[in-house]
Order: C-alpha cells, then structure tokens, then sequence
C-alpha cells in the first residue's frame, strides 16, 4: 500500500508541474526530448533535455531514476533550471533494453490526456551506442528522420496491439525492431532494417546498396 500512495503522489505532483498555470517564460525550463531507459535494480532511467534560455548555452540535460516511470520523471524535474514545459517536446527516444509492457506504458502515459504528447519522433537507440551526448542523439535522429521522412511516433504504440514497431538507431545506422507482447524481439540493420519500416508504413524512402560485379551500386 505504501508504494501504492507514493506512486500516486509522484503522478499528482507529475501533473501538477506539467500543468498550464501561469508562469513566466524565463522560470520554465523548455523540454526538448526525454530519454528512456531500464535504471538499476529494475527501475526506470530518466533522461531530460531542455533549451536553456540563456545566450550562448547548448542543450543541456539531467538524469534520474525511479521505481515507475512517472516516480523517475519527478525526481528529474527536480534539479531543472525552472519548471517544465512538456509541450515544446520533440523526441522521446528508448533504449533496446526496455520491453514490451515498459514500452507500452510509455505510449499510455506520454499520450493520456495530461500530457498529451501524441506527435512526437519516436525512435530506438541501441546501447552501448546511445550512451553518446543526448545532443548529438537528438541531432541525429532528427537528420535521419528527415531523410527517410519516418513518421513514427507515440501513437504507433498505442495502435498496435501486440506488437511494436520502431525505427532503430545504432553503429550501423538506421534500423528496425519488432517487439512482440510474448517477449520475442526481431531486429534488421541496415537495408533490411530500412525495408521493414517502409513496408511498416513508418518510412517513405530506402536507401539500398548492393554489389554488382566490382563497382558498388546505390
């Protein structure tokens, strides 16, 4: 019962600092893109990219985990610079660590009506690649969402039951990965990977390469 209350206690504060009250826009923090990920002992990693509205800096970001998503999401608001607006949020990006059920409470939450982030680039990163500066992650799956014209995004979760499919990221590129409800993961790289997501209806071009003889065809 207790870790029932404190669950619900971290949603209402959740919501209540995501909320539309009124506040000047040099005390919010601007949210970017969240990075999710499977944290120790079975709980949840954090990771929270905002704009800071001061002159000169970059993206800067915070980590933090707890034992339910929204639990970890609280204890990162807490060391923002200002409070958070959810509503600028361009990615959500999720570790090839996380399964089916986590991926499903994600969609659940990141879509409820509170906070309401339907939109957004969906997209995978295999670890240890991922492990790189959140900056670069977003900068990269923004170009390669560009490029392929991928249309993933949180609703994807939402609209197939029993099964998750996601555009990849890792050393070798733009990927695929099928998460099934039974626990069983397929995953193409590369050109396969591309074909799977075109086929998918998440992505509009493929780009291909194969060897003809000597020369090297595109």
């Amino acid at each position: 019962m207790g870790r029932l209350v404190k669950a619900v206690a971290c949603v209402t504060a959740l919501f209540c600092l995501t909320g539309c009250r009124s506040a000047l826009l040099s005390e919010r923090a601007i949210l970017r893109g969240i990075i999710l990920d499977e944290g120790q002992e079975q709980t949840w990693s954090v990771t929270l990219c905002w704009d800071s509205l001061k002159e000169g800096e970059e993206v800067k970001w915070v980590e933090a985990e707890g034992e339910s998503l929204e639990e970890a999401l609280y204890n990162a608001q807490g060391d923002l610079e200002g409070k958070p607006f959810y509503g600028q949020i361009q990615q959500v990006l999720v570790t090839d660590r996380l399964t089916y059920g986590q991926l499903q409470e994600i969609g659940e939450l990141f879509t409820s009506p509170q906070l309401a982030l339907p939109q957004v680039k969906l997209a995978g990163i295999e670890m240890p690649w991922g492990e790189q500066e959140p900056q670069t992650l977003l900068e990269t799956v923004d170009k390669t969402f560009g490029t392929y014209g991928i249309s993933s995004n949180l609703y994807e979760i939402a609209r197939r039951p029993g099964c998750l499919v996601l555009p990849f990221l890792g050393e070798q590129g733009l990927g695929c990965r099928a998460v099934y409800r039974t626990g069983s993961v397929i995953h193409w790289n590369k050109e396969e990977g591309q074909l799977a997501l075109l086929m998918a209806g998440l992505a509009n071009s493929v780009s291909l390469e194969w060897q003809d003889g000597e020369s090297l065809c595109q």
